[in-house]
């Protein structure tokens, strides 16, 4: 009897060991594939900013106008929401901060396999004056915008996400034709 005891027990041993095992390996799978998606994310967040950079600095300065003053530039707050689309650009949309809060716009990538996963894209734009201690959120107007894109994929069959933590990039605009 105490044989078939310690041996029982040393099953129960094995199995624990064998799970715990298992779930190491999950785990490192699952870290593996956020990763990746956050490569994914990565990539359509850098053409997401490349998108809305491309507009213009601001809508004093459409057609080259020259802006010789700050307040000549929008004021604070930005509009939000004005349906403005990363994968086709309507007339509303022409300067950079019309982009500050818009509706969330759905941005792919797609694997050579064919494989795509979709990503929620939305964006902020901020005024900002820079400091010997970085950039700071301007109240004011100035020559400087920030733009922020985040990234969150859209969730799977069954409402899982793959990846774990939003991706946000960041990156600053200087108005070009300001003096």
């Amino acid at each position: 009897m105490p044989q078939t005891l310690l041996a029982f027990l040393a099953m129960m041993i094995v199995t624990l060991l064998a799970i715990n095992q298992q779930q190491r390996v999950l785990r490192i799978y699952e870290s593996m594939l956020d990763d990746e998606m956050e490569v994914m994310a990565a990539g359509v967040a850098l053409q997401a900013l490349e998108i809305v950079e491309a507009q213009a600095f601001d809508s004093a300065t459409l057609g080259g106008a020259p802006v010789t003053d700050p307040s000549q530039l929008t004021t604070l707050p930005f509009a939000t929401g004005n349906g403005c689309s990363l994968r086709g650009l309507n007339t509303l949309c022409d300067d950079v901060d019309d982009f500050n809060g818009m509706t969330p716009d759905t941005l792919s990538f797609t694997m050579r396999n064919g494989v795509t996963f979709a990503f929620e894209v939305t964006a902020t734009v901020d005024y900002v004056t820079t400091t010997g201690a970085g950039v700071a959120v301007a109240l004011i107007p100035t020559y400087d915008k920030q733009i922020t894109v985040m990234l969150q994929d859209v969730p799977q069959p069954g409402g899982r996400r793959l990846l774990f933590n939003p991706v946000r990039l960041t990156r600053l605009k200087s108005c070009d034709a300001c003096s």
